[in-house]
């Protein structure tokens, strides 16, 4: 990606440090990689969006919230598949296996990725040509215990598998994962597509008014975060629907009322910096 971000056109992407029918060859398969994946995941971003316009209409007669049958938001894809998959035998077990080895797989994957990085970032220098990109790539996937570097390496993976593992805990208490992935990850990558952009138009900008920068930005943006999490403004925003007795099939609910204020704008009783919705924290991040 970065290779990608950096150059103004994808025809200029190049293998370094490569003969040149190597570069060629390795920059046509780049560009074909990039083509044949672009379509298919416009295909799934769709799918997935068209989903939650699916289960809107699903539940419009009778909201799972109202009726007490869940508690949050995130879990309306859960119980619509439930629903729906329920009655042919082995199908909606077939749906939870796909999302647990999807998640699995995403996390495994996450974990040894954020181990090379932190390798290479911090640790490959100070080893000085000591050890091989073999030796490495078995010392980050703590593969190779018996290496002499092994005991310095090790805690990269666990130390990263007990964060994940904690803040996983931890998102069922700030509101649900959905609202936790927007506002931590617009917050942390505002900063960083910043400097990319920076970088990007403005090469001669110096090392240290960057990093102070996104020091200063990340902050700020966590302290964001944090105020709208404690405040919570938005806490009583929802979408009315039409649930009835004929809709729910005569199970018991209980209608939801409008808040005297526009929820849409949040509680005027909060602070104004609270009252950030989520998905501006990308764009607020960049500014700062």
């Amino acid at each position: 990606m970065q290779r990608y971000a950096s150059l103004p056109r994808l025809e200029q992407a190049q293998v370094r440090h490569c003969p040149e029918k190597q570069i060629l060859f390795a920059r046509n398969i780049h560009l074909q990689i990039i083509y044949w994946t672009l379509a298919p995941f416009t295909i799934l971003c769709s799918a997935v969006a068209f989903i939650g316009f699916i289960a809107l209409a699903y539940f419009y007669n009778c909201n799972p919230i109202e009726t007490g049958q869940i508690t949050e938001t995130d879990h309306l894809t859960i119980i619509f598949a439930r629903d729906v998959l329920q009655p042919t035998p082995g199908l909606f077990g077939l749906y939870i296996s796909c999302i647990m080895s999807a998640t699995l797989s995403t996390l495994s994957s996450g974990m040894n990725s954020m181990a090379a990085a932190v390798y290479e970032d911090f640790i490959k220098s100070s080893m000085d040509g000591r050890i091989t990109d073999h030796q490495a790539t078995l010392v980050n996937k703590v593969a190779c215990l018996s290496l002499h570097f092994s005991a310095k390496f090790i805690a990269i993976v666990v130390i990263g598998g007990v964060v994940s593992t904690a803040l996983a805990f931890s998102a069922e208490s700030l509101g649900g994962i959905l609202r936790v992935t927007i506002s931590v990850m617009g917050a942390i990558s505002g900063p960083m597509v910043a400097i990319f952009v920076l970088a990007m138009f403005f090469p001669k900008t110096g090392f240290w008014s960057c990093l102070i920068s996104f020091i200063v930005s990340n902050i700020i943006m966590v302290a964001i975060c944090m105020a709208n999490y404690i405040e919570d403004p938005y806490g009583d925003l929802f979408l009315p629907t039409n649930s009835s007795i004929t809709g729910c099939q005569s199970r018991n609910f209980t209608v939801r009322q409008l808040p005297p204020y526009d929820a849409h704008y949040g509680n005027q009783e909060t602070m104004y910096i609270s009252r950030f919705a989520g998905v501006h924290s990308e764009k607020v991040g960049s500014i700062l």
